[in-house]
């Protein structure tokens, strides 16, 4: 396919991403996921990279190819092959529509692997390859932040000395430069059923309870103090004559800094207590699932200002970065120390809706984008003291 071979024809990607929104690969769909895998493995082949399937925990797999591993100078490129949407999904195939393919998965991370397998066979058509060393991960659950390969990524983090995540740039391909982390928490009510008019003195009404919980909760959303609180699903009791005795609620919280990763579900946990008290029920405040903030690293803006110059040589402007309010995979790969690049996928929006697209010029512009950053590392042209001795 021309796409993958010399010159990278745009229509070819669009092609490629279209073929793999019709796929559907859900959140826990272990079927779509393996589809997705062999369909990725089948383009990478191209690469001439050792492909490897690494068995997870639940079941699923995750594909790894590699290519020149004994090199000094390492990239790591990461992206995720899972969507949010259920089989219920009204959209099961992708629709051009003007500038856009719409399709699931077309921004959130479908997108972003066609642009990182036509940059990486790009790379390999060139003198330059054989200064780079490269891995790439697709795993099957980045929707909600690696539970079951993270380990497997964080361990390839550590011998690269650049991460590239493929999630969607910024709008207009903004640079991320920072991200802010995300804690999912359930709220949990136990109160006592009771009848609604024989005898409802004896009740505790768990919904009430959780009303005053979701209530006090979203008075800490602060966005100029960089937290954001959003109370997504709510559910409990039963039939209107009974006083209910349980109740649910889930939200999210994005936090600016570390510290309040912790901070925040510590100041749920009393206002949960504070209530319990008053409506003598039982308050519980699970957390699901916490990704940290991605901070700004020294490396990450040499990078950023090399993406920058590249931009420029092939016509595309790129800002000097911004701060995402949303969480990524990507913070956990900077705590193992190799400078991350996030963001690095196509331009797009309206994730976890019928209408996500990808502005489909993109998927060739983000990928020569990306070979143009690798041959320049490849040559040694960015060089950051903590890699040690220049090597080209």
């Amino acid at each position: 396919m021309r796409g993958y071979y010399g010159p990278m024809d745009d229509t070819d990607l669009v092609g490629v991403l279209a073929e793999w929104c019709a796929i559907p690969s859900t959140v826990g769909d272990s079927a779509g996921a393996a589809e997705m895998r062999a369909a990725v493995a089948a383009r990478l082949a191209a690469t001439g990279a050792l492909i490897r399937d690494h068995p997870l925990a639940d079941g699923t797999h995750a594909l790894v190819g590699r290519m020149r591993p004994e090199h000094t100078l390492q990239l790591l490129v990461v992206a995720h092959t899972d969507t949010p949407y259920g089989a219920d999904h009204p959209v099961r195939r992708a629709t051009r529509e003007g500038d856009r393919l719409v399709g699931p998965g077309a921004a959130e991370m479908k997108g972003g692997i066609v642009v990182a397998l036509a940059a990486l066979a790009a790379l390999e058509t060139t003198a330059d390859s054989g200064g780079l060393g490269w891995t790439l991960a697709v795993i099957p659950d980045g929707v909600h932040g690696a539970p079951q390969s993270g380990m497997l990524v964080r361990e390839l983090a550590r011998g690269a000395a650049v991460v590239a995540v493929m999630g969607r740039a910024a709008p207009g391909g903004e640079p991320v430069r920072s991200r802010m982390g995300v804690v999912r928490l359930r709220l949990v009510v136990r109160g006592r059923a009771a009848h609604a008019a024989r005898n409802p003195g004896e009740g505790r009404n768990a919904i009430v309870a959780l009303a005053d919980v979701v209530g006090a909760v979203a008075g800490l959303d602060d966005p100029q103090r960089g937290v954001m609180v959003n109370v997504g699903r709510i559910g409990g009791g039963g039939t209107p004559e009974r006083v209910p005795e349980f109740a649910v609620a889930e939200l999210e919280v994005r936090v600016r800094k570390a510290a309040q990763l912790a901070e925040i579900p510590e100041r749920i946990e009393q206002l949960g207590t504070g209530v319990a008290r008053r409506r003598d029920v039982d308050v519980r405040v699970e957390v699901a699932h916490a990704t940290p903030p991605l901070p700004e690293q020294a490396g990450r803006d040499t990078l950023i200002a090399a993406l920058r110059q590249a931009g420029a040589d092939l016509g595309v402007g790129l800002g000097p970065g911004t701060e995402s309010a949303e969480g990524s995979l990507a913070a956990l790969l900077a705590d193992e120390g190799p400078i991350v690049l996030d963001g690095m996928g196509v331009v797009g929006g309206g994730v976890e809706t019928a209408a996500e697209y990808c502005v489909a010029a993109s998927l060739g512009e983000r990928s020569r984008l990306l070979t143009a950053l690798m041959r320049r590392l490849a040559r040694a042209e960015i060089w950051l003291p903590e890699w040690g001795e220049r090597t080209g």
